[in-house]
């Protein structure tokens, strides 16, 4: 049986944020996406359909906080996302990565780890120091495997 709970997750220092809901269950089981020894996770949520970026912003949210999970359970345990809502007009796509991991901090009863953010007015955007890394490299492996299936 699945325990279910939902979260959101939100910034606002100016008059643009962002603002992400997530809806998921956790039950015993070590089915689905490994994200770590014993935690798995499965996408279920038709309700909004997300790009593979985002979908693997996810799993890293869930990775970057995988050994305080680890603690609290003591049995293989599957997270399901089953909704996510989004506010298209305060959305970036950083908000999946952190909005899992606030998701689970609640559920799970822990304090989120610090992180870094910054509004840059020149971009109009927030700006996550901690995710530059993983974004390119995430941007660049999904390019290049949409170039390895081509149709030229």
């Amino acid at each position: 049986m699945q325990k279910s709970s939902t979260s959101l997750y939100r910034i606002r220092k100016t008059s643009w944020g962002i603002w992400v809901q997530i809806s998921a269950g956790v039950e015993n089981s070590n089915q689905g996406d490994k994200i770590s020894d014993n935690l798995f996770f499965e996408y279920k949520a038709n309700t909004i359909h997300l790009t593979d970026v985002e979908i693997e912003l996810l799993k890293e949210g869930l990775i970057w906080v995988s050994s305080i999970i680890e603690k609290k359970i003591n049995t293989p345990t599957k997270i399901t996302l089953n909704e996510i809502k989004l506010n298209h007009c305060d959305y970036q796509v950083e908000g999946m990565f952190y909005g899992i991991a606030f998701w689970a901090s609640e559920h799970f009863g822990f304090d989120l780890p610090k992180y870094q953010f910054n509004y840059d007015l020149k971009k109009n955007k927030y700006m996550f120091p901690d995710l530059d890394d993983k974004l390119k490299k995430l941007f660049t492996t999904l390019y290049m495997r949409s170039e390895q299936f081509s149709f030229k």
